[in-house]
Protein backbone atom coordinates (compact mmCIF):
# COMPACT_ATOMS: atom_id res chain seq x y z
CA UNK A 1 0.00 0.00 0.00
CA UNK A 2 1.59 3.81 -1.30
CA UNK A 3 0.41 5.60 2.06
CA UNK A 4 -1.14 9.27 1.10
CA UNK A 5 1.28 11.99 1.31
CA UNK A 6 -0.12 15.72 1.25
CA UNK A 7 1.15 19.26 -0.18
CA UNK A 8 0.74 22.74 0.94
CA UNK A 9 -2.72 23.69 -0.91
CA UNK A 10 -3.51 20.16 -2.46
CA UNK A 11 -7.27 19.39 -1.93
CA UNK A 12 -8.09 16.23 -0.37
CA UNK A 13 -9.67 13.35 -1.64
CA UNK A 14 -11.75 11.02 0.86
CA UNK A 15 -10.33 7.77 -0.31
CA UNK A 16 -7.03 9.23 0.46
CA UNK A 17 -7.81 10.86 4.13
CA UNK A 18 -10.16 7.45 4.93
CA UNK A 19 -6.47 5.63 4.36
CA UNK A 20 -5.23 6.86 7.47
CA UNK A 21 -5.32 4.54 10.33
CA UNK A 22 -4.29 6.67 13.05
CA UNK A 23 -5.65 10.09 13.55
CA UNK A 24 -4.43 12.48 16.53
CA UNK A 25 -7.21 13.36 18.83
CA UNK A 26 -5.22 14.67 22.08
CA UNK A 27 -1.81 16.12 22.77
CA UNK A 28 -1.15 17.52 26.65
CA UNK A 29 2.16 18.58 27.66
CA UNK A 30 3.59 16.91 30.95
CA UNK A 31 4.10 19.60 33.77
CA UNK A 32 7.11 19.50 36.03
CA UNK A 33 7.00 17.68 39.24
CA UNK A 34 3.84 16.21 38.86
CA UNK A 35 2.53 12.98 40.48
CA UNK A 36 -0.18 12.54 37.71
CA UNK A 37 -1.56 14.11 34.62
CA UNK A 38 -5.16 14.17 34.01
CA UNK A 39 -6.15 13.72 30.10
CA UNK A 40 -9.86 15.13 29.27
CA UNK A 41 -11.78 14.90 26.23
CA UNK A 42 -9.24 11.87 25.36
CA UNK A 43 -11.85 9.01 24.08
CA UNK A 44 -14.35 10.06 21.29
CA UNK A 45 -17.17 8.36 19.97
CA UNK A 46 -15.41 8.79 16.31
CA UNK A 47 -13.23 5.67 17.68
CA UNK A 48 -13.41 2.35 19.17
CA UNK A 49 -9.79 1.88 19.83
CA UNK A 50 -7.06 4.33 20.93
CA UNK A 51 -3.33 4.22 21.78
CA UNK A 52 -1.71 6.48 24.09
CA UNK A 53 2.12 7.43 23.88
CA UNK A 54 3.66 9.13 26.42
CA UNK A 55 7.68 9.84 26.05
CA UNK A 56 10.60 12.40 26.42
CA UNK A 57 9.90 13.14 29.62
CA UNK A 58 11.46 11.86 32.88
CA UNK A 59 10.65 10.50 36.61
CA UNK A 60 12.19 11.85 40.00
CA UNK A 61 12.31 8.08 41.19
CA UNK A 62 13.23 4.87 39.26
CA UNK A 63 9.26 3.52 39.19
CA UNK A 64 5.88 2.62 37.51
CA UNK A 65 3.74 5.10 35.34
CA UNK A 66 0.03 4.25 35.54
CA UNK A 67 -3.06 4.64 34.22
CA UNK A 68 -6.58 5.31 35.79
CA UNK A 69 -10.21 5.72 33.67
CA UNK A 70 -12.50 8.74 34.68
CA UNK A 71 -12.43 8.67 38.83
CA UNK A 72 -12.71 5.11 38.89
CA UNK A 73 -10.28 3.56 41.23
CA UNK A 74 -11.32 0.06 41.59
CA UNK A 75 -11.28 -3.19 39.47
CA UNK A 76 -7.88 -2.92 38.16
CA UNK A 77 -6.63 -6.26 36.91
CA UNK A 78 -3.68 -7.61 34.40
CA UNK A 79 -0.15 -9.10 34.01
CA UNK A 80 3.37 -7.87 32.60
CA UNK A 81 6.37 -10.23 31.72
CA UNK A 82 9.43 -8.90 31.09
CA UNK A 83 13.50 -9.51 31.49
CA UNK A 84 16.14 -7.26 33.49
CA UNK A 85 18.81 -6.22 31.24
CA UNK A 86 21.35 -6.78 33.34
CA UNK A 87 21.14 -10.14 34.43
CA UNK A 88 18.40 -11.51 31.89
CA UNK A 89 16.23 -12.50 35.05
CA UNK A 90 12.72 -12.29 34.43
CA UNK A 91 10.46 -9.15 35.59
CA UNK A 92 6.89 -10.31 35.98
CA UNK A 93 4.14 -8.84 38.02
CA UNK A 94 0.74 -8.21 38.37
CA UNK A 95 -2.32 -6.02 39.00
CA UNK A 96 -4.94 -7.52 41.15
CA UNK A 97 -8.11 -5.53 41.73
CA UNK A 98 -6.31 -2.28 42.15
CA UNK A 99 -6.47 1.08 42.17
CA UNK A 100 -4.91 1.64 38.86
CA UNK A 101 -2.74 -0.63 36.08
CA UNK A 102 0.50 -0.48 35.57
CA UNK A 103 1.28 0.42 31.77
CA UNK A 104 4.70 1.72 31.75
CA UNK A 105 7.77 3.25 33.89
CA UNK A 106 11.12 5.09 33.89
CA UNK A 107 13.36 6.83 35.82
CA UNK A 108 15.87 9.92 35.67
CA UNK A 109 16.54 9.03 32.11
CA UNK A 110 13.12 8.15 30.51
CA UNK A 111 9.91 7.84 30.76
CA UNK A 112 8.05 5.96 28.43
CA UNK A 113 3.93 4.53 27.76
CA UNK A 114 2.58 2.69 24.33
CA UNK A 115 -0.66 1.62 25.60
CA UNK A 116 -3.67 0.61 23.72
CA UNK A 117 -7.22 0.51 25.13
CA UNK A 118 -10.19 -0.70 23.44
CA UNK A 119 -13.18 0.05 23.85
CA UNK A 120 -12.96 2.90 26.84
CA UNK A 121 -15.90 4.98 25.89
CA UNK A 122 -19.01 1.93 26.16
CA UNK A 123 -20.34 0.88 28.64
CA UNK A 124 -18.29 -2.25 28.72
CA UNK A 125 -15.01 -3.48 30.78
CA UNK A 126 -11.89 -2.00 29.31
CA UNK A 127 -9.24 -3.77 28.07
CA UNK A 128 -5.41 -2.82 27.61
CA UNK A 129 -2.51 -4.12 25.93
CA UNK A 130 1.14 -2.63 27.12
CA UNK A 131 4.73 -2.35 25.77
CA UNK A 132 7.99 -0.66 26.96
CA UNK A 133 10.57 0.04 28.93
CA UNK A 134 10.27 -0.14 32.51
CA UNK A 135 13.51 1.86 34.83
CA UNK A 136 16.30 -1.33 34.18
CA UNK A 137 13.65 -3.97 31.83
CA UNK A 138 11.61 -4.15 28.89
CA UNK A 139 8.39 -5.22 29.78
CA UNK A 140 5.37 -6.24 27.65
CA UNK A 141 1.57 -7.08 29.44
CA UNK A 142 -2.39 -6.96 29.47
CA UNK A 143 -4.99 -6.11 31.92
CA UNK A 144 -8.79 -5.18 32.16
CA UNK A 145 -10.69 -2.46 34.14
CA UNK A 146 -13.68 -4.83 35.24
CA UNK A 147 -16.38 -2.08 35.78
CA UNK A 148 -18.88 -1.74 33.12
CA UNK A 149 -18.74 1.97 32.02
CA UNK A 150 -18.05 4.86 29.35
CA UNK A 151 -14.85 7.11 30.22
CA UNK A 152 -13.72 10.18 27.86
CA UNK A 153 -10.38 10.58 29.76
CA UNK A 154 -7.80 9.22 31.81
CA UNK A 155 -4.94 10.09 34.29
CA UNK A 156 -1.55 8.95 34.01
CA UNK A 157 0.20 8.47 37.89
CA UNK A 158 3.46 7.82 38.88
CA UNK A 159 4.39 4.59 41.24
CA UNK A 160 6.11 7.32 43.51
CA UNK A 161 7.69 10.49 42.79
CA UNK A 162 6.90 13.00 40.42
CA UNK A 163 7.47 13.21 36.59
CA UNK A 164 8.35 16.22 33.97
CA UNK A 165 8.51 17.04 30.46
CA UNK A 166 7.35 14.97 27.78
CA UNK A 167 4.01 14.78 26.11
CA UNK A 168 0.91 12.32 26.07
CA UNK A 169 -0.71 12.01 22.88
CA UNK A 170 -3.90 10.03 22.18
CA UNK A 171 -5.01 8.36 18.86
CA UNK A 172 -7.83 7.07 17.35
CA UNK A 173 -7.77 3.48 15.56
CA UNK A 174 -9.19 4.02 12.14
CA UNK A 175 -12.78 2.08 12.57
Amino acid sequence: MTFPSFSVGEVLRAQDMNAVGLWLIKSQVVGSGVSSVTVNDAFTNDFDNFRIIYSDGTQSANNSLNIRLGASSASYFGGWNGAFYATGSANVGSNNNTSQLLIGGGDSNGSSICCDVMIPNRTKYTNFTFNGVFVDSAIVGAGRHAVAAAYTGFTILTGAGTMSGGTIRVYGYQK
